[in-house]
């Protein structure tokens, strides 16, 4: 991976990113084998009770085809969802967005001047 003048990263490892990227579909979480290899993530995973699912995906700009991971929701949330789906729904929840306060649109406005966006 490297750097240049203007701090856009470049290089074989931004180019596989990018492409692991564009394969995941909605509330997919997909992963290399370096990622899933690293034994904090394969500590993190263990704990979750979670098991990558290895795919192989030919990468554009890639000549080999790489090892892609998916990696299964943890078992505790899908419980917790499949058990929440069976609830009533929520009837004290309104659909209409809460206005920011006055301390808000002011932190808000102090941070688009700091950025150079005052005035969107």
């Amino acid at each position: 991976m490297n750097l240049n003048e203007r701090q856009d990263y470049f290089g074989q490892t931004v180019n596989i990113a990018s492409r692991v990227q564009g394969l995941a579909t909605s509330r997919s979480i997909l992963a290399t084998a370096p990622v899933v290899d690293n034994p904090r993530s394969a500590s993190l995973l263990g704990s979750n009770g979670q098991k990558p699912v290895a795919q192989s995906h030919a990468l554009r700009g890639i000549a080999a085809e790489v090892a892609v991971y998916e990696i299964p929701e943890a078992p505790a949330r899908r419980r917790a969802q499949r058990d929440s789906s069976t609830d009533p729904p929520n009837r004290n929840v309104t659909a209409k967005a809460r206005r920011p306060t006055a301390a808000q649109r002011s932190r808000n406005d102090t941070m688009r001047a700091r950025m150079g966006l005052a005035g969107s």
